[in-house]
């Protein structure tokens, strides 16, 4: 993935947060994904881009940072189920000291 890019997704999750990015807040984000000798350009080129142009690639990251991936969804299933049961559990410990 070029710089631009993955300066255009970070942009676009900034603006998803109601955040404006800027140079500063796009560096700490992107850390060491994109040295700073591209970064710059990468962020000129982004800004200079047209608003409805942002727009449409700030719904595009937010369309792919909203749907969770399918690994994720399993695991999480996984983990809502482990503490319903050790919820019911602690639910049962709580009636029997409770009688």
């Amino acid at each position: 993935m070029s710089a631009f890019d993955l300066l255009s997704q970070e942009a676009a999750r900034l603006l998803h947060e109601g955040k404006t990015p800027s140079l500063a807040l796009l560096r700490s984000r992107l850390g060491r994904k994109v040295s700073p000798a591209e970064l710059l350009p990468a962020f000129q080129q982004w800004k200079q881009l047209p608003a409805e142009a942002q727009r449409s690639i700030q719904l595009s990251a937010s369309a792919e940072a909203t749907a969770p991936e399918p690994d994720k969804a399993d695991s999480l299933a996984e983990r809502v189920q482990q503490l319903e049961t050790k919820l019911a559990e602690l639910e049962k410990r709580l009636a029997r000291l409770e009688s």
